[in-house]
């Protein structure tokens, strides 16, 4: 009964050990593809996390640029509007030129006061 059981373990054993190396290597093979592709979603978070802070750093320098230009636009358009006033000013039939435009100092005035007579 012994050597029976024995010989029906044996070849149980032999009818599974393939089955479980089979499965054994499937399953090291699903690790290792595992591991290998964490390592590629690594590598690809580390690169698309490098190429959002140059694109951060890229775009606050644009910003700062479109800052910077729109200050000199502002400047110029100022300057351009004073310069305009002062020609249109100085080209009117009624006012003497030089003595009005906004760049002068403002003109005196002579105020007299004359005691009772």
């Amino acid at each position: 009964m012994e050597r029976r059981f024995l010989l029906w373990l044996l070849s149980l054993c032999a009818i599974f050990s393939p089955v479980i190396g089979s499965f054994h290597e499937l399953m090291t093979d699903s690790i290792s593809q595992a591991v290998q592709q964490d390592s590629s979603l690594q590598e690809a978070l580390s690169e698309s996390s490098t190429q959002a802070t140059l694109a951060d750093q890229n775009l606050q320098t644009a910003l700062m640029n479109s800052y910077a230009n729109i200050e000199a636009i502002k400047a110029s358009t100022a300057s351009s509007l004073m310069a305009g006033y002062d020609q249109l000013w100085n080209k009117h039939k009624f006012v003497a030129p030089g003595t009005n435009d906004c760049t002068a100092l403002p003109p005196k005035i002579k105020i007299t006061v004359s005691g009772p007579e």
